[in-house]
């Protein structure tokens, strides 16, 4: 693809990526149908650096282990972020974590989130960030929120942000119009 020597060697050597669930076996379904490979369960799932909650088509109430997880991983001073994609906000604002929170959440889900939680700072943007916390309101949202968190975390190494999304199909910032005549 093109990329300059020292865009490959200030680009992240390994990313260790897992998917949790109550049992730790199995998968689950996501948006769209589509379903992953569970690697751990709530129980044995080490700490997670940025932990990326996927949209699904359920908003039941969550076991108490998960709600138990979440609550852990979030209170750890080491994680970096915690991201929300569309209606993955929902196990955010059942295990309490987004009281006080600016949270972004699809657009047909607001007026019942706002009315079950009031005390989320419901925003009506793409996606939104409060702290740690990054949440969107679509998969497509998701996409320039992932990106402004790259460009924004891994600041000191934006040759090889730009790059890889680039790569990726997302183009420069500066690229961007919102004109296309």
């Amino acid at each position: 693809m093109h990329a300059t020597a020292s865009a490959l060697d200030s680009a992240v050597d390994e990313i260790d990526i897992r998917y949790v669930s109550v049992t730790g076996e199995g998968s689950f379904p996501v948006t769209a149908g589509t379903r992953m490979p569970v690697t751990n369960s709530f129980d044995n799932a080490p700490q997670f650096d940025i932990l990326v909650i996927p949209g699904s088509f359920s908003s039941t109430a969550m076991p108490v282990e998960a709600t138990s997880f979440l609550t852990s991983q979030c209170l750890n001073p080491n994680l970096i972020a915690i991201m929300s994609i569309a209606s993955g906000i929902y196990p955010l604002v059942q295990a309490g974590i987004l009281h006080g929170t600016r949270a972004a959440a699809p657009r047909s889900l607001l007026p019942l989130l706002q009315q079950q939680y009031p005390d989320t700072l419901w925003q009506h943007g793409s996606w939104a960030r409060h702290e740690k916390v990054w949440s969107s309101n679509s998969a497509v949202s998701a996409l320039d929120m992932v990106s402004t968190w790259m460009r924004e975390y891994f600041w000191d190494r934006s040759e090889t942000v730009d790059f890889a999304l680039t790569a990726a199909g997302m183009g420069s910032l500066y690229d961007y119009d919102h004109c296309d005549y």
